[in-house]
């Protein structure tokens, strides 16, 4: 019989314990860096100043902790999504950086709320899916980030599961699941009140096929689409003509990501995993 070593084991706050710092994130201005630490165990966000290196935590989770962030594009506030003793009802907070005051800018208890568009041309705007008619799909609504408006901006037919929305928070498409684990993306008619079928992915292109973005002037999409071949390429998808251009490809390994301009929406760099992630213990 084989003996264990007799080795001590990991500890749990080792595999699983928060973070000393995570998520490091610039304001728009470049001046203000923000990331994820502890306080009193739990996740919080924090700001502070590049010149001074100063930093305070600037919300106050004492429970779940906050996993994830943005700021806004005026750089005075950050929004963070949050549920309540692990319900999954995802909420999305605003944060006012001079006042600290935290609002709840999707105050539905039962209703999950997901962050669909936001775009640095329209700062005050913010684009989010609420389940709040069926708790099955999401509906499109627009919140101004000033007066904590909510406006509806689309109804969900009951069968989309994502939405394509360009830099002008125009919805212009919709992806739908398919029984056999596919799914079909969707663009709006001309005249703007119905879908037209733009392509279907079968369930062996599902991981490796999703749209990836509007260019900043709306007459492109970029697309990972691996139909017909070994693994996802970058395309360019012409939407008045249909062309489809490769960008980038590579014969075994898929794109994974793109990295693309801020204000033209251009790629700039693209991402391939090209080994296998394994952990080893």
């Amino acid at each position: 019989m084989t003996s264990i070593p007799d080795v001590p084991f990991i500890p749990l706050e080792v595999l699983f314990g928060n973070p000393e710092k995570t998520q490091p994130k610039l304001s728009p201005d470049g001046g203000r860096p923000a990331y994820i630490a502890p306080v009193n165990g739990v996740l919080n966000v924090w700001v502070g100043a590049v010149r001074s290196g100063e930093f305070k935590a600037v919300t106050h989770d004492t429970d779940r902790g906050i996993r994830n962030y943005v700021w806004t594009y005026d750089g005075n506030g950050l929004i963070y999504q949050q549920d309540i003793g692990g319900n999954e009802n995802w909420n999305l907070y605003l944060v006012d950086l001079e006042t600290l005051e935290t609002v709840n800018i999707t105050p539905y208890p039962q209703a999950t709320a997901r962050m669909e568009a936001y775009d640095k041309r329209h700062p005050n705007d913010l684009i989010v899916g609420l389940n709040t008619r069926d708790e099955k799909v999401h509906d499109l609504f627009r919140i101004d980030l000033q007066t904590r408006e909510i406006t509806p901006l689309m109804k969900n037919p009951g069968d989309f599961s994502g939405w394509l929305i360009d830099h002008a928070l125009a919805v212009r498409g919709a992806t739908r699941p398919r029984k056999d684990g596919g799914f079909d993306l969707l663009f709006r008619n001309a005249s703007g009140d119905g879908w037209d079928m733009a392509q279907s992915f079968g369930s062996d292109d599902y991981l490796t096929s999703r749209p990836a973005g509007f260019t900043a002037d709306g007459h492109y999409l970029h697309m990972i689409d691996s139909t017909g071949g070994n693994a996802g390429r970058l395309l360019k998808w012409n939407l008045e003509t249909g062309e489809k251009t490769v960008l980038s490809e590579d014969p075994t390994y898929d794109v994974s990501w793109t990295f693309n301009h801020p204000d033209t929406d251009k790629v700039q760099a693209v991402i391939y995993v090209r080994e296998r992630v394994t952990w080893t213990v």
